[in-house]
Order: structure tokens, then C-alpha cells, then sequence
């Protein structure tokens, strides 16, 4: 039997801690190896309240449901799974220290499945370290600050020399359910003009190709896109067309009304000029043209390479921007899933 516990300080209101802890679908902001949590009750949650859960736990898949089996508004919520190969009781209490500042505890009992049963300490120092790792990260993510731009790593080095050339090998070999959504978004038909801003290693730029679309990608990198031109030989484009084209998206060397669909995928967060990318995007959209922006869902306090995506307020600032500046009245922020990572979606359509 595991039993293990952590416990941690954060400098915000014990309400504000509890509102956060007690909702399930947060809970893959800040708990690594959690991937989805969804109330299977009505809201909101209460004794007696149900939800589904999808985790990785020593690199296997666990789904199990879940029961509130105790509830105190704003101090204490229970958790005891229902099914799944694990048996859990969870248990977060969150006590106020001061009117700004609050201690969250939790409680971990469960019964490792199968043979894992008699690696029992080594099970419980493996859970207690992860545990305590995931409180640091909901307390990173508590004191961030409220507001970041859209365009937070815009000071992020280029993509030069050798470092480029291992930034293309990488996203090459983790680019394809990206580029499968985006093109499916777009809903790419044959001829149709599309534009990749920050295309990275193209693998989006000769899906769409591959489709049938005339696909142009733009990056600023010299080795993203010999890494492109390189994967545009090995899978040739078929009945499509692919260009690529070196500049920033302040300045796309395109003609004005020039393309049906715009999009920029894990890229934006990097753009140096926000205001005026999405003022060259709205120049070379034709009237009524689709603007897609796909970002890697972030916790916010997140650091290093986990802060490379957008929290949901980073979303929501700039389906704003683009509803009230740019032209773009039905922009919408949406949840998907890109192979087993969730991502962000900004989807507008120029106005006509």
C-alpha cells in the first residue's frame, strides 16, 4: 500500500487555491503524466460528484474514474477511484495562512496493480518525488503573473547554425499530427493558396501540398528550410505545389489578397513584431480568407521548454486582437488534441 503526502505554500487567497485544486480539468496544467480530466457529473462538483481520468504512470496509459466521496467548499476535497488498474484515494486540503497567502496538503493512499505491488518503496519515494514536483508547479503556476502577450518568447534566439539544424530534426519528428489538424481546420482542397508563417521544417507546408494546395512556407531560419526543401524531395507533393520563401512574418514577400488560408503553427509565441505579422497576414489573406493559429497548451509559471505554448489567456488576447483590430469578427479559441498533446486553436475568417 502506497501512502504518501506533499505540501506547499502559495501566495494567493485560500479560495483562489481551492477554486483551482478542486477543478478536475485542471489538473493536467500542473500534475505531469496527467493528459485528461473531465466532469462526468453535473456541475458544479460537489459530495458525490464523478469524473473521468487519462494519466501515463511509469509509461503506461491508466483511465479510471473517480468519485467525490467528501467535499467542504473552500477546504477540503476527497477522491477515491471507481475503476481503473489502480486503486486511489486522493485527499487536497487547502488552509488559509494569512488573507493572501494559503497551505495546500494532499493525501495519496493506493494499491499498486499487479507485480508493481512488491517494489512497494521504490513505487512510494517514485510517487512522493512526483508529487512534490507537481506542487511546485501548481505553485509556479498560482503566483505567475495574470498577463502575458502572445508573442512571450519574442526574444527567443533564431534557429542558426547548428542548433537550427537539430531544431528541424526535431520538430520533423514530432510535426505530423500538428500539420494533420491544421490542414484539417483549413479544410485544404485542390488549389487553394496557402501560406505557413514560421514553417519550420515544412512538414504542414507538404502535408497541405499533398492535398493538392499551392503551399508557400515562410521562416526565418536558412536550415528550417533546407530542412524543408530536403523533406519536400522525400515526400514529393504530388499534384501540389510547395515554395520556400526566408523572411519574418513582419514582412511576407507576397502580393496583397494573395493567399486563401494563413497559418503559423507553434510559431507565433516567437514572433518579434506581433502588430505587424498579423497586419501582413490580414494584407495577403483574400477577402474571407482563414487565419489559423495552433499553439501547445501552457500552464502558466511554466518554464523553459514547457513555456513554449500559450496558456488560455494568451489565446483568448489574441482571438481579441483579431475580432476587434484585424478583421476577423468570428475568431475563436478552441481545446484539441494533437496526437497526445492538447493545443491551443485560434481560428478566424477575414471579413469580405
Amino acid at each position: 500500500m502506497t501512502r504518501v503526502s506533499a505540501s506547499i505554500t502559495i501566495d494567493r487567497p485560500a479560495s483562489v487555491v481551492f477554486e483551482f485544486v478542486s477543478e478536475v480539468s485542471n489538473n493536467r496544467l500542473w500534475q505531469q503524466g496527467q493528459k485528461l480530466g473531465a466532469w462526468t457529473s453535473e456541475a458544479p462538483p460537489g459530495e458525490g460528484s464523478t469524473f473521468q481520468q487519462r494519466a501515463e504512470f511509469l509509461g503506461r496509459s491508466i483511465e479510471s474514474d473517480f468519485e467525490v466521496t467528501e467535499f467542504e467548499p473552500g477546504e477540503r476535497i476527497r477522491m477515491v477511484s471507481t475503476s481503473g488498474p489502480m486503486e486511489v484515494d486522493v485527499t487536497r486540503t487547502v488552509t488559509a495562512v494569512d488573507e493572501g497567502r494559503s497551505t495546500v496538503s494532499e493525501l495519496v493512499v493506493g494499491e499498486a496493480p499487479g507485480a508493481m505491488k512488491f517494489a512497494g518503496g521504490v513505487i512510494d519515494k517514485f510517487v512522493e518525488r512526483s508529487i512534490n514536483a507537481d506542487y511546485e508547479r501548481l505553485k509556479r503556476l498560482l503566483e505567475a503573473p495574470a498577463e502575458l502577450p502572445p508573442n512571450h518568447h519574442a526574444d527567443y534566439p533564431q534557429f542558426t547554425g547548428a542548433f537550427g539544424y537539430l531544431g528541424a530534426t526535431r520538430m520533423l519528428l514530432g510535426g505530423s499530427p500538428n500539420a494533420e489538424l491544421v490542414t484539417s481546420v483549413a479544410e485544404i482542397t485542390p488549389g487553394m493558396d496557402v501560406l505557413d508563417v514560421g514553417s519550420g521544417p515544412g512538414v504542414a507546408v507538404v502535408t497541405a501540398a499533398r492535398l493538392g494546395a499551392n503551399a508557400i512556407g515562410l521562416d526565418p531560419s536558412e536550415p528550417m528550410l533546407k530542412g524543408a526543401a530536403m523533406l519536400a524531395r522525400l515526400r514529393p507533393p504530388g499534384q501540389g505545389t510547395v515554395k520556400w520563401v526566408l523572411g519574418g512574418a513582419e514582412d511576407i514577400a507576397l502580393p496583397d489578397a494573395s493567399v486563401d488560408v494563413c497559418w503559423t503553427v507553434k510559431a507565433l509565441h516567437h514572433w518579434p513584431h506581433l502588430e505587424e505579422g498579423l497586419a501582413e497576414v490580414v494584407r495577403v489573406l483574400r477577402p474571407g480568407g482563414q487565419f489559423i493559429v495552433l499553439e501547445k497548451l501552457s500552464a502558466p509559471g511554466a518554464t523553459d521548454r514547457a513555456s513554449h505554448g500559450w496558456t488560455t489567456q494568451q489565446a483568448d488576447t489574441l482571438a481579441e486582437m483579431l475580432r476587434t483590430s484585424y478583421g476577423f469578427p468570428d475568431a475563436e479559441v478552441s481545446e484539441r488534441e494533437a496526437g497526445s498533446q492538447a493545443v491551443l486553436l485560434v481560428v478566424g475568417r477575414l471579413a469580405s
